[in-house]
């Protein structure tokens, strides 16, 4: 049987970074995956090259809230090339890994984050 890592749980359990995001928003994008009714929303703020604000409303299966929450943890204060540079690997790495079964959860939030990142480029 797999398991789930501690950081999953804890990312799952306390998600970080849950929003909406308080005091405007400049780029917003939602991502979901129809197999299996998971949708993560992602808001931005940028502020010279940098993430200045995030927030992420993810809902479905554990994997999914854990990753959402972990990438926006990861790219708040983040220039915004490194964090359009996240992808599924280096997410399940920081996320202690991933069951295989639950692999293509993680692109939910990625996809979600770089929509965000695109629009609040183009406010």
């Amino acid at each position: 049987m797999e398991l789930y890592s501690r950081e999953t749980i804890a990312h799952f359990m306390d998600p970080c970074l849950r929003g909406p995001l308080a005091g405007g928003v400049a780029g917003e994008a939602f991502s979901e995956d129809d197999t299996c009714n998971d949708c993560v929303v992602f808001e931005v703020r940028l502020a010279e090259g940098r993430v200045a604000a995030v927030a992420q409303m993810a809902e479905g299966c554990v994997a999914v809230v854990a990753a959402a929450s972990c990438l926006a943890q990861a790219v708040e204060g983040a220039l915004v090339a490194e964090a359009r540079a996240w992808n599924a690997v280096r997410l399940a790495e920081a996320l202690g890994g991933m069951p295989a079964r639950h692999g293509a959860c993680l692109q939910v939030p990625i996809d979600a984050l770089a929509r965000a990142l695109e629009a609040a480029s183009h406010a």
